[in-house]
């Protein structure tokens, strides 16, 4: 089976959801960092605080909603090369 080729309007929508996914993505590793806790979630004996500003006030976890997004969007170099 021949692997189809990424069209221009498909690379504008995998852009179009990439981009704010990485921007929330960072956004809510910033928050954590200017909070002083940790980014890591396995390392929670080292969290200081519990932050429910910027994005967080919107979601529990928006740096996995920002991940999904990322993983999501057909941005991939299998997905976009033919």
């Amino acid at each position: 089976m021949k692997a189809s080729r990424a069209t221009r309007t498909s690379r504008v929508l995998a852009c179009a959801m990439a981009a704010p996914s990485a921007a929330l993505l960072l956004a809510s590793t910033a928050a954590l960092e200017r909070h002083s806790t940790t980014v890591d979630p396995v390392l929670v004996d080292r969290a200081a605080s519990l932050v429910t500003a910027g994005t967080f006030r919107i979601s529990r976890n928006p740096m996995y909603v920002g991940m999904a997004g990322l993983l999501f969007s057909p941005t991939r170099p299998s997905a976009a090369t033919g």
